[in-house]
């Protein structure tokens, strides 16, 4: 008589798919054509215990055999399924287990959004001047509560908005302020209409009246490459002549 028992069964079913996933040592048709003849002798073993159990039961109770055979045949599905249950956590782990042991190495490094749908992928650790390690996550914390308290502190102090206020009205109430700033914006700073030329002509005088120019220092290639011939670094006296050409495109 066939004996497989529930316990051996269920480590059948759950190894067989983690070898077909994860071992490499065994063709993966060899391993599906190696669960029917277990399957085969699983279902004869259960055949035979409860055709021998009618057997029996038909000698003792003839009327009720079939339905207490029966009965047997559900209570070992239960129990069937109950080991089972019983094994799926440790399947599990072996799972999550081989899973990560043939994933590639995962760098050391965190994810944040300062500014919405902008990714940011920075390392985890970050080393300080002084060779300090600082986290990145930390960083991303402090600037994200500086940022929180100097919101709050505009909103609540500048704008005047009771701190016990909903998104909504915080929300309406910046709105306005706003439309106020546009509106003053227009009125006062840059007065014009861009549509029109004589608009856009008062808008760019209200700039430089408002942003007084200042005179800057430039300094154009051409300008560069004909002072470094002239007056060529400490460096370009130990190069060659052949290499000051290459030196002032460099620079």
């Amino acid at each position: 008589m066939f004996d497989f028992p529930d316990k051996l069964w269920a480590q059948i079913v759950y190894h067989l798919p983690l070898a077909f996933a994860f071992n490499k040592e065994f063709a993966s048709g060899d391993l599906r054509n190696s669960l029917v003849p277990l399957y085969h002798e699983r279902v004869a073993g259960s055949a035979l215990e409860i055709q021998a159990l009618k057997a029996k039961l038909e000698r003792v109770l003839p009327d009720e055999a079939e339905h207490l055979a029966s009965l047997e045949v559900e209570r070992q599905i239960e129990e069937l399924v109950d080991e089972f249950i019983h094994q799926k956590p440790d399947w599990l782990t072996a799972w999550t287990t081989s899973e990560e042991a043939i994933l590639p190495p995962i760098p050391k490094v965190t994810y944040h959004e300062f500014i919405p749908r902008v990714p940011l992928v920075v390392p985890l650790g970050l080393t300080s001047p002084n060779g300090k390690m600082i986290s990145a996550n930390d960083v991303y914390d402090s600037i994200l509560l500086k940022h929180k308290k100097e919101f709050e502190q505009f909103v609540h102090e500048r704008l005047g908005i009771p701190r016990e206020a909903n998104s909504p009205e915080i929300t309406g109430r910046i709105l306005d302020f706003m439309h106020q700033v546009e509106t003053e914006l227009d009125n006062v700073l840059l007065p014009g209409n861009l549509s029109t030329v004589k608009g856009t002509q008062e808008i760019v005088d209200a700039i430089f009246r408002h942003f007084p120019r200042q005179d800057i220092f430039a300094l154009i290639p051409g300008m560069a490459s004909w002072l470094l011939r002239r007056h060529p670094p400490q460096l370009t006296h130990q190069a060659r002549l052949s290499q000051l050409e290459h030196t002032a495109q460099r620079i």
